[in-house]
């Protein structure tokens, strides 16, 4: 079991993530250090491979149904 929080659905934990992004959208990257600036550049690249893959999946899934 992963160490991160536990959601009750994918929409919970997509709404999660949306929360997530609002508050970075509104925070001023000016204030951060050259070095935090870096990290969340990384994060943000993982986070963009991680919502590419769950993208494709979700629409191979809606797709077989004929959503």
């Amino acid at each position: 079991m992963g160490t991160g929080p536990a959601f009750a659905s994918p929409i919970e934990a997509a709404e999660a993530l949306l929360a997530g992004l609002r508050f970075l959208a509104a925070a001023d990257p000016t204030e951060m250090m050259v070095c935090e600036q870096a990290q969340l550049l990384q994060i943000l690249e993982q986070a963009r491979a991680m919502s590419t893959a769950v993208q494709a999946q979700t629409l191979g899934a809606f797709t077989a149904v004929q959503g």
